[in-house]
């Protein structure tokens, strides 16, 4: 939400606690309504089975792009500190690993509905990578350094409570 990409009052932060009480209202919210809808569709079990598949995706794919991603980041921004095994070979191990978790997630295709739960996340993986490649201003850079809309990194991860 402070990157523009999400309504801005899930950004707002609590002066009291400085905790982010937007967001994790609506966390809580859409959770208890994914978790009613599916428990209207199915059993518990199988409900919870099925939200659990997509958030288990959704992990693993946060994983492996993480782990990809600081591979550049140390390359690129912070050259003096890269270290080939720590931040090339390190990373690079764990995203494989974690390339041959997400195999498994597919193959053996699981049976119904679990196999909606695959199918609904790499929906949704899908929809947002043609967002992040077709170039959302705040999600590509449109030159240079920037990343997400900051003029550098440091900008972006030091933003000012609102």
């Amino acid at each position: 939400a402070r990157a523009e990409m999400l309504p801005s009052p899930i950004a707002r932060i609590s002066p009291k606690r400085k905790q982010p009480h937007v967001a994790i209202i609506f966390a809580v919210v859409t959770g208890v309504l994914l978790s009613t809808i599916t428990t209207t569709i199915w059993d518990a079990g199988t409900a919870f089975g099925v939200l659990a598949t997509v958030l288990t995706i959704f992990a693993i794919v946060a994983y492996i792009t993480t782990s990809i991603g600081s591979i550049f980041f140390y390359h690129r921004h912070v050259p003096q500190e890269f270290h080939p095994v720590k931040h090339g070979v390190v990373p690079a191990l764990g995203a494989l690993a974690f390339v041959v978790v997400m195999y498994y997630q597919f193959f053996p295709s699981p049976s119904a509905p679990l196999i909606y739960a695959n199918w609904f996340s790499f929906a949704v993986l899908v929809v947002l990578s043609v967002v992040t490649v077709l170039g959302h201003p705040r999600v590509m850079p449109l030159r240079g350094d920037e990343h997400a809309g900051f003029a550098d990194t440091a900008a972006a991860t030091d933003l000012p409570l609102q």
